[in-house]
Formats: structure tokens, C-alpha cells, sequence
């Protein structure tokens, strides 16, 4: 298990131009304005390239804040983002 913080940098145009398949789990945190940060990676795919990749994805969404006694709070999520053929 890999527990690093990445720079997201690769895109995934860029690891299917290279061909490779594989899938990470990151971890980040949803602000309570929607916005993700500290992105990890929780299970490397064993290609930094991947790795990089499913971080610069997954630092463009947008998530709807969990609630607590209806004011939004900061959560952790977890992504398995899977990369290659037929991943789509």
C-alpha cells in the first residue's frame, strides 16, 4: 500500500498514447465548498504515470458537501479510477 502525496501533472490522453492499463485509489478531502484537496494515493497502480493521471482527474471535480445538522462539512473520499482499454 502506497500512502504519497502526488503532484497531478499526466493526463489521460498521455497513458493511453503509452498504452498502459491499471487502476489507483485515491483518497482526498471534499472541502465544504465542493472543492477536493490533499489528493493521495491510497493503492498505486504500480505506474506513476497512472497514479498522476487519476490525480489530475479527480482534483478537477466538484462534490456536493456531506451535511451535518444542514451545514456542510469537510469529508474523506476514496476513488478507484481504472485507465486503459476498456476501462470506459
Amino acid at each position: 500500500m502506497v500512502d504519497q502525496l502526488i503532484r497531478p501533472q499526466t493526463t489521460l490522453a498521455e497513458v493511453e498514447a503509452e498504452g498502459l492499463n491499471g487502476f489507483a485509489l485515491l483518497k482526498s478531502v471534499a472541502e465544504t465548498d465542493g472543492s477536493a484537496r490533499l489528493m493521495k494515493v491510497g493503492i498505486s497502480s504500480g505506474w506513476s504515470m497512472i497514479d498522476d493521471a487519476a490525480s489530475s482527474a479527480a482534483a478537477q471535480w466538484k462534490y456536493e458537501p456531506a451535511l451535518v445538522d444542514g451545514k456542510p462539512v469537510r469529508s474523506v473520499i476514496e476513488h478507484t479510477l481504472y485507465f486503459g482499454k476498456g476501462s470506459r
